[in-house]
């Protein structure tokens, strides 16, 4: 791999750690001011927009075919499911009663449902070391929501946090499925 189509590939990962940054702030400062599911509808449609052009591109090309084969229906719909639709609700209700510091951090905590969703069903063999850094993850994670729960803002945030994770969970899922 040349040293340019590197670099391109690495400014293309800071790109989207970027938009997924100002996401977090912008639906924070959005609330009050537009319904959290008008915004996650307008990013949905511009997402399956782009994504169909993409798609049809491909098509004419010959390097993908129009629909998938008949056997993946269902598995592509449960990873629709819990990788859009599990993960959609708990991250815009999660981040609309938590704070957005909070909401990244639990989300970010989808590598941790990843592994135990691959190691349960068998996709992936998890050694001590794995179990240990899993276990630190989740105290880490258990205490930010723990902290952040108590502290000031109440029953909303805890339901905030709890929807968070559920959507980590879910994001979690889809990854460990998605192979």
């Amino acid at each position: 791999m040349s040293s340019r189509s590197v670099l391109r590939s690495e400014l293309a990962l800071l790109g989207v750690v970027v938009i997924c940054v100002v996401i977090f702030v912008v639906m924070k400062f959005s609330r009050g001011r537009a319904d959290p599911f008008l915004f996650y509808a307008s990013r949905c449609t511009i997402s399956v927009a782009l994504l169909a052009v993409l798609h049809c591109v491909d098509v004419r090309r010959g390097l993908s075919s129009l629909l998938p084969p008949r056997i993946l229906i269902g598995p592509v719909l449960l990873l629709g499911l819990t990788g859009h639709v599990v993960y959609q609700i708990g991250f815009v209700l999660g981040l609309d009663r938590t704070t957005a510091g909070t909401a990244s951090l639990l989300i970010a905590s989808s590598p941790i449902w990843t592994g135990l969703v691959a190691h349960l069903g068998g996709q992936e063999r998890l050694g001590a070391r794995s179990w240990a850094g899993l276990l630190v993850a989740f105290a880490g994670t258990a205490t930010v929501a723990a902290a952040s729960s108590g502290v000031s803002f109440g029953r909303d945030a805890a339901i905030g946090n709890a929807l968070c994770v559920a959507a980590a969970f879910g994001w979690g899922c889809y990854t460990a499925w998605n192979r």
